[in-house]
């Protein structure tokens, strides 16, 4: 009994993994609309950066120390924010474009 049930389980698994991957693969020929979705969720982040560090804080202090890991998560995408075009241009210089 606990072959067939395996079996039916694994085989369902492999159909959802199938109909994801053809709806993947068609935002991906599709475009640019995969890169538009994360642009949007990154500008939304940006925007809400301070009230979504407040939240997390909040929930993380009174509900569970899990939500801690949002404020560290936004900290370190607006440092990487920050960070990244200097330290591109200092590796341009030191290759000598």
């Amino acid at each position: 009994m606990k072959d067939a049930e395996s079996r039916v389980v694994v085989g369902s698994a492999t159909s959802r993994r199938g109909r994801r991957g053809r709806r993947g693969g068609r935002t991906m020929r599709g475009g640019s609309s995969l890169n538009v979705s994360v642009s949007r969720l990154e500008d939304l982040l940006r925007e809400n950066a301070s009230s979504l560090t407040f939240l997390g804080i909040t929930l993380g202090v009174f509900v569970s120390r899990k939500f801690l890991v949002l404020p560290l998560a936004i900290g370190l995408m607006l440092a990487q924010d920050k960070l990244a075009l200097p330290g591109l241009e200092k590796a341009r210089r030191a290759v000598g474009a």
